[in-house]
């Protein structure tokens, strides 16, 4: 069983924002936006890999 009455000083760590460096996405197909498509083809990436910009970087 899990214990839904941590206290906030013990959880605070997992509240703190992550920092975007170095990390890329793949465009995906339209096709993930409908919920009856249930073909393995929806996941898969349809472009290139592409890097999070961040308005630190730029």
């Amino acid at each position: 069983m899990k214990d839904s009455t941590a206290d906030l000083p013990d959880i605070r760590s997992l509240l703190v924002p992550t920092i975007l460096t170095d990390w890329q996405y793949y465009p995906l197909s339209q096709k993930i936006n409908n919920a009856r498509v249930k073909d393995d083809d929806a996941v898969k990436p349809v472009g290139e890999a592409k890097k999070f910009e961040t308005s630190e970087s730029s």
